[in-house]
Parts: structure tokens; sequence; C-alpha cells
């Protein structure tokens, strides 16, 4: 096969798939060489040459000794199955299957000496299975298809799990998933199994499986393509797409961690990336910062330790939109609390994290620069100010600090000195919660029904009259489905139990939000809103 030629794919038997040059979309003369669905655009699912482009002129072939070969237009080999080969094996012929597989075969038809479902890119695929230590890699963006931060492998005792790693040396970080599949020996996970219905699980050592999917219908492989890809920016998700709608675009996706419940994500070049001009914490003077933001001229927001502005730097490359945080209060805390997040942050280590990219401390100034986050429509959350978090011993539970966060947030054992343990940030959930139920800010003193103004009272008095309604105003989604509205409610306001024991953990909340746990009914009041008035005063 070559690019150059009219007929630079070879099909399966069904047509579904095809193997050979796939031209890059921002590109006129660079391909690579993949396996894709045929009837479906933009859907790689295999990639040779660790997702490395070629020239136009470039071709495969299979050989003897060597497999699949890629050659440059000079004749060059850049990649090969050589060294993956099955010892001694001499490679007969190639078959693309209609799952997708490309297999080599020896001499004797039932002996496969190579195929592609063992050296899997950032897709699975019905038929296919994962073994302990066979890596699924993300892309490192929507358009460069090398190895990005995020991986997914069943590691030695028995886990399946999502985990970043760094880009230069290839270090993994902890994981920020992990399916529990190691409890004993026993019964620890041994493989990832896509099967060809469409349902993935993982198989435990002792014949028994451990089922991926949440407890929806599995669509029908017959009627649907299946695939579940691991993106670029570190969620796993299943894409089901019905054979039938192909000619209108028509996909359903399902994440392992985010359901989108109104469309996939439509990348385009538009869209916020990762600032990777800066392999380390950049340290800018003030001048600098100061001319960056215009004078600090437009202002994002502000909170309870300082104001933030809207600015562009250069890193080395075209001017980069971030925000600058400037802090407007300086104590021995504040500056220990600036030490905290330009360490936490400083360094990519997870997806729904807001880096910090640069910094300032100059004489008196404290300035933090951040990547720039607009409003997401796809509900990409991505959080910061970690200057605010102190950071506990592995063995400790519970510390004692002065009153922080932004007012309306804040638990009620901040008040009463208390220690303070994890459960403020449960409370101060609850808090962000309601907010996205009711649309509106935890404290409004504008309006005009003062019963209303504190939204955890007036949440709870809706809960307790049977108006939830109310809470939704004209809001079409949420009175449809008032079962789902009521959960949602019954969640926040365990979440903000003046009792921090009351309070759930962030796994039972998460569960209780996926319908996996039954949320408990009737959670007592709250006397909240006596300290909330007072810190506002």
């Amino acid at each position: 096969l070559t690019d150059t030629t009219n007929d630079f794919s070879w099909l399966s038997p069904s047509g579904d798939f095809a193997f050979g040059f796939s031209k890059l979309p921002n590109s006129s003369n660079l391909f690579l060489l993949a396996i894709w669905y045929a009837k479906i655009p933009s859907t790689i699912v295999w990639h040779a040459n660790d997702g490395i482009p070629v020239p136009q002129g470039s071709s495969v072939k299979i050989t003897t000794d060597k497999g699949l070969v890629l050659s440059e237009p000079s004749g060059i080999d850049l990649w090969s199955t050589s060294a993956d080969l099955t010892d001694g094996g001499e490679v007969s012929y190639g078959f693309l299957y209609d799952t997708g597989n490309i297999v080599l075969k020896g001499s004797n038809d039932n002996e496969t000496v190579w195929q592609s479902f063992d050296h899997p890119t950032d897709t699975l695929l019905p038929s296919q299975q994962l073994k302990v230590e066979v890596k699924v890699n993300s892309w490192l963006s929507q358009t460069n298809f090398t190895k990005g931060r995020f991986q997914l492998h069943l590691i030695p005792d028995g886990n399946l799990v999502l985990n970043t790693r760094d880009l230069t040396t290839g270090f993994a970080y902890g994981a920020y998933y992990t399916s529990g599949t190691n409890e004993n020996p026993e019964i620890a996970g041994q493989r990832l199994v896509y099967n060809e219905s469409g349902y993935m699980f993982i198989l435990r050592r002792n014949g028994s499986r451990q089922d991926l999917l949440p407890p929806y219908k599995v669509e029908s492989t017959k009627d649907n393509y299946h695939r579940a890809t691991l993106s670029f920016d570190g969620v796993l998700t299943w894409y089901s797409v019905p054979k039938a709608s192909i000619s209108e675009g028509c996909a359903i996706g399902l994440g392992i961690f985010i359901y989108h419940k109104r469309k996939l994500r439509a990348f385009d070049e538009g869209q916020r990336q990762p600032l990777k001009e800066y392999s380390n914490v950049h340290r800018f003077s003030y001048q600098e910062l100061y001319e960056a933001t215009n004078g600090f001229k437009e202002e994002l927001g502000r909170g309870a330790f300082g104001v933030v502005y809207k600015g562009m730097v250069s890193g080395g490359g075209p001017p980069i939109c971030v925000a600058v945080k400037k802090l407007d209060r300086m104590s021995g805390d504040t500056n220990k609390e600036f030490k905290t997040e330009v360490n936490v942050t400083g360094q990519p280590h997870h997806k729904n994290l807001v880096q910090v990219v640069g910094f300032c401390k100059e004489d008196d100034q404290r300035l933090l620069v951040y990547e720039y986050m607009s409003n997401d429509e796809h509900q990409n959350v991505r959080i910061s100010d970690f200057g605010l978090a102190k950071l506990l011993a592995l063995n400790q539970t519970h510390t004692n600090t002065g009153i922080r966060g932004t007012k309306g947030y804040v638990a009620p054992e901040w008040f009463r000195h208390k220690p303070v343990t994890v459960k403020v940030d449960v409370y101060s959930y609850g808090v962000l919660l309601l907010e996205i139920i009711c649309c509106r800010k935890s404290i409004c003193m504008e309006l005009i029904e003062e019963e209303g103004a504190i939204l955890t009272d007036w949440a709870f008095d809706c809960y307790q009259s049977n108006r939830l309604d109310v809470l939704v105003n004209d809001d079409r989604e949420a009175l449809n489905d008032m079962l789902r509205l009521k959960r949602l409610v019954l969640v926040a306001l365990w979440c903000i139990q003046e009792d921090p024991s009351l309070r759930p953990t962030m796994r039972t909340i998460t569960q209780m939000l996926d319908g996996l746990v039954e949320v408990p009914i009737n959670p007592p009041p709250s006397s909240i809103s006596i300290t909330t008035q007072n810190y506002i005063s």
C-alpha cells in the first residue's frame, strides 16, 4: 500500500474497518498508518509508528521476516512488527477481521504471529482483551496522535487503573481511578475483557467477573458500532453508534467518570488546551505581569484572598491567555498558602486541576498565573485555589487552623473553633450543588422574598413543604424528572448538615448521585443560617 495511489487502504470483509493511510485533517501531505471505522469519519481505533505521521509517498508492505513494514518515500524503514513477532515466526499473510483486528499469520493458518489487538493505542474494540501491564495510552491532543498524559492498564496486583504519566520520563503518577479488584490473590483481576457483545468487565483469577459498564442496557453489537476510547483529556468513554444512522452522524457516549447528558464533546481549534510551553513553573517579574494584564485592567473575579485578572503572556511562542491572581492580604499564613499553591498545582498531574504555570514573588507582591479557563459548555470541571488547602499527613484526620474560605460556603465548625476535617469540603460541595440545581448564588440579600436570601435555608424549606419545583423555577428538564431533582436536593441537604459526622463521604456522594446507593430521606434541619449571617455581617 502507498499513500500516493487512490487505493491506499484495505477493507475488512464487511467493509466496517479499513487499514492503511489516513490523511491528517490539518495537513494535505501527512498520513497516519492506522485502522479506522470505514463508515464513520474521524474514528481511528489503532495506529502504528507510535502515532508519528509519515510524509506523502510512504508505503507499507508485508515481509516474511518483519511482518508489517512502514517505509518513507526514500525506502528507509520507519517501523515494523519484527520485534513483536512470535519467536521464530515467519509471516505468510495478513488479514483484517471485521472486529478491527489486523492479524499476521504464519505458515500454519492456525498460528497467529502478531495482531494489533495485543498492541492497543487509545481504543479498545469488542472481542479485545487487555492483559496485565499492557497499556492503553491517550493521544497527546486532538490532532497529535503520540502518547499523551493518561494511560489505562491492569497492574500486577489485579487493579485496573487510570493514571497520569510524565511526558518526558514516562514515570507513572498515582491513579485517579482504581477498580478495587485487588482484595486478595484469588479474586484479583487478571484480564480486562471487552467481549463481542459489547460488555466490558474484569475477569478475576477465580473465574468471576466485575462489570465496568454502568447498569444501562448495552446496545447490540449487531446493530451498533462500539468502541471504548481513552481521550486526550483522561476520560475513558464508551461509544455506541447505530449502524442505521451513520449518515446522520449520530453517536452516544458514556464515560466512566463523566456522563455527557446532552451531547458528545465537539472539539474544535478554539477549545482551550493546557499550556504546554512551560515545563516547570515560570517565575515572572511584577512588571511582566503588570504589562501582561494591561495594568490589571480586566477583572475576572475576586475571592477572600485576592482578585483575578485576565492577561496574555508569551511562553516562547504566540501569546497565551492566562488568569493572574493577585493576593491582597499578606501574612505568615498567606505566604505558606502561596507556597502550597505553587507546590501542589505547579506541575500538571490531574485532568481536573487548573494548572499554575507561573508566579511572582517580588517584595510584598504575591501573584499566581493560571491557565485561563473559560466557561465550558461540555461540563469538563477544573478546580483551583489549593492555596487555601492545608496539607495533612497520611495518618492525620483533622487539624486546627484559622477560618478560611469564601463566604456562603464555609462549614459551621469554622465559626466554633473546632477541629476541621475533610467534611468541611463536603459542606462546601453541598452548597455548590444547590447553586447548580437552583442556578443562583448561595447568598442573595437583594431578593425581595427575604426567606429565600440564604440558599441553604430556602432549599430545606422547599423540601419540607414539598415544593421542589420552586427551586428550579422554569427549568423544564428538571421539572420533567422530579425524582432525579429530589435525589440531587437530598444529597445536597445531607452534605450541609451541621454535625460533620452526618455528612456523607465523597465516595458515598458520588454513589448517591449515580443512583447506586439509596439517599436517606428526611435530613434534619440545619441552623447554618445563623453562622452564615454572622460571617456576612
